[in-house]
């Protein structure tokens, strides 16, 4: 159950009547939320909504070729539900690689070039990870991971190595409870759930609130919040609900109309993403964890690159195969593949319309 902001003071900030949220969509303040048990459906209709109202053909070209990936997106995901492992692995990581390349043609990235494409990533000589590659090989080609990277606002870089598989599970927020179950991981779990609300003070400016259990304290190391000591302080205005509770040092001031209202949460957001915040969306709505490391892949690049080492290993190592499928990664290798896809069609389905997306409860299955 989330917990109500510590402050008796102020207000959650609110406007037009709206609660202002936390989310790196890049959406509104008061954006409403778009109900959808089909993200990939939606997404359709927004491009063709889109596409009819352009009038130059020069603009309605990418936007048609972004809709002709979602479609792609959509049929490889159809495919990846009616069949196993390991034949599930490559058709998860096209369903994702269509989507990501819909993001990139609406974001104005050519991907109908006379250059080659390139993935961005190979399986390393080892088989326990992914190599970055450094360039395409064709001059101009796009590496795809790099530039969603980039998009994404987390760029990603060669220079620090072989991203491992065992950090790229570690990092899936979907499955990081189970693999902690399972003694999965070395070390304590990296992900801590918070409450975190956006406050507004007097009318005239806006701070946020971070929260959280204090029996995490034993199961996590939340010196990290320390760490960021520059940004947030702790508040021991009360105790209350056994919860430690943060919050903002830097206050932003804004005008009251939407500019102001912009600004100010899109100055609000960049600061909270330094805090390594994700969210996960459930039946009733995201939640926020706050990753208890330096995370070196934003999480949707992190998903992708998952998909790619399943179905890279499918397509060209069978015997890492079937090692990967009974060792000791088995259970949660499993689960990341039910659990990851429409977290990833949600998150990057609202990075491309810069809107909220969220499960409609009367969504019964």
């Amino acid at each position: 159950m989330t917990s109500p902001p510590i402050s008796d003071t102020h207000d959650v900030a609110e406007k037009d009547y709206h609660a202002v949220r936390y989310f790196q969509f890049g959406n509104k303040p008061d954006a409403s939320y778009i109900l959808t048990s089909d993200p990939l459906s939606y997404l359709k209709a927004w491009f063709d909504n889109r596409i009819s109202q352009e009038t130059e053909e020069s603009k309605k070209q990418p936007l048609k070729k972004a809709k002709y990936f979602v479609n792609l997106s959509q049929e490889f995901y159809t495919a990846f539900l009616a069949v196993k492992m390991p034949s599930k692995g490559v058709l998860l990581y096209y369903s994702f690689l269509n989507l990501v390349k819909a993001y990139l043609s609406a974001n104005g990235r050519e991907m109908e070039t006379t250059e080659q494409e390139h993935h961005g990533l190979s399986l390393n000589s080892n088989g326990n990870g992914l190599k970055l590659a450094k360039s395409s090989g064709q001059g101009k080609g796009t590496l795809i991971f790099q530039t969603f990277a980039e998009l994404l606002e987390q760029p990603v870089h060669s220079s620090a190595g072989d991203i491992l598989i065992d950090d790229i599970l570690q990092s899936l927020i979907e499955i990081h409870g189970l693999g902690a179950s399972l003694d999965s991981w070395q070390g304590k779990p990296k992900y801590l759930p918070i409450d975190l609300h956006i406050m507004c003070k007097n009318r005239k400016q806006l701070y946020y609130e971070l929260s959280y259990d204090k029996k995490q304290d034993k199961r996590l190391d939340t010196t990290k919040l320390k760490s960021v000591s520059e940004i947030i302080k702790d508040e021991v205005l009360s105790s209350q609900n056994n919860k430690s509770y943060y919050k903002s040092i830097k206050f932003f001031d804004y005008n009251n109309d939407d500019q102001g209202w912009k600004d100010a949460y899109q100055n609000i957001v960049k600061e909270v993403n330094n805090l390594n915040i994700t969210t996960l969306l459930t039946r009733g709505g995201y939640r926020y964890y706050l990753y208890l490391g330096t995370p070196r892949l934003h999480r949707l690049c992190n998903t992708l690159a998952f998909a790619f080492y399943i179905g890279s290993v499918a397509r060209y190592r069978p015997t890492l195969n079937e090692t990967m499928l009974r060792g000791k990664h088995r259970a949660i290798i499993e689960e990341a593949v039910n659990a990851c896809p429409k977290q990833f069609f949600y998150h990057l389905a609202g990075h491309i319309t810069q809107e909220v997306y969220v499960v409609p409860m009367t969504k019964l299955d």
